[in-house]
């Protein structure tokens, strides 16, 4: 993963997040052994490969410690945060606040509603225009990945109902 993130920057320019870099890894992987079995079709052109789509699963400015890694340490500091358009100002915003440790979750506990009450409470604590917009840009994102996550998992678990 960490490669493969290293890879598409040199070469395409392009910065991945971990989870975007294993599902162009496994693509790339796909392409190679359905070559070597044969399974591309002959057109005037020659053999053909699928057509594979990879959908970017996050922003990279959300997985600073990946980045550094595959990247290097200095180019989180000269790249990311220095170059126009490489993160984005609710990022950015984001980052200019204080992190509140909040504990970790227990076992059986409404993890969804967890989070909305500390965003709810974050809200409240500061209510300043510019701290609220970057929370409340946070939520959403929090929200909808909430709503991502549980969408996976009933998928995952009618797949796993069906091949049983």
């Amino acid at each position: 993963m960490l490669q493969t993130i290293k890879d598409l920057y040199t070469d395409r320019k392009y910065l991945a997040d971990p989870h975007t870099a294993v599902g162009i890894y496994a693509a790339r992987n796909f392409t190679r052994e359905n070559k070597a079995l044969g399974f591309f079709r002959d057109t005037k052109l020659g053999p053909m490969a699928p057509k594979i789509v990879c959908l970017a699963t996050a922003h990279p400015c959300k997985f600073e410690e990946a980045i550094r890694e595959a990247m290097g340490g200095g180019f989180w500091e000269e790249t990311v945060l220095k170059t126009a358009g490489m993160m984005p100002k609710s990022a950015k915003d984001l980052m200019r606040l204080a992190e509140v440790p909040r504990g970790l979750f227990k076992k059986g506990e409404d993890w969804p509603e967890r989070l909305r009450s500390i965003i709810l409470t974050e809200q409240k604590r500061n209510p300043t225009k510019e701290k609220r917009r970057a929370i409340c840009g946070s939520s959403a994102g929090i929200l909808s990945i909430l709503s991502l996550a549980a969408l996976v998992a009933g998928f995952t678990a009618s797949m796993l109902r069906r091949n049983n």
